[in-house]
């Protein structure tokens, strides 16, 4: 079974004109301790007009579970329904760019389900 079968969890962040120290301490909450069975689908919903896109890409060279999407501004719905056409996981988590999850997240998300 390869690992995209194995995926559960697809996290799904539309990012638009964020300061650039805070979308980075946004996604590195998100990497923290993340199982093998998540994606973080990052749509930059500014087609690189801003740092934004630049810093998504960064993390997707360096982390092989997310996934930096571009687009032209086209509103948070449009954004995370390129995220949804492109998620692999049984379940899908919204979370904005702007949210810092809790070390203990994705246990807490296993036990409720």
């Amino acid at each position: 079974m390869d690992k995209v079968s194995k995926i559960k969890y697809s996290i799904i962040i539309p990012i638009y004109k964020i300061d650039e120290q805070n979308l980075r301490t946004g996604l590195d909450s998100h990497i923290l301790e993340i199982p093998e069975h998540v994606e973080i689908i990052l749509v930059d919903d500014n087609d690189y007009a801003d740092v934004c896109g630049y810093v998504i890409d960064e993390y997707a060279e360096k982390y092989p579970f997310v996934k930096a999407l571009h687009q032209v501004n086209q509103g948070v719905s449009v954004a995370r329904n390129l995220g949804l056409a492109n998620a692999k996981g049984e379940y899908i988590i919204f979370s904005d760019p702007d949210d810092w999850l809790h070390e203990n997240f994705y246990q807490v998300v296993e036990e409720a389900i």
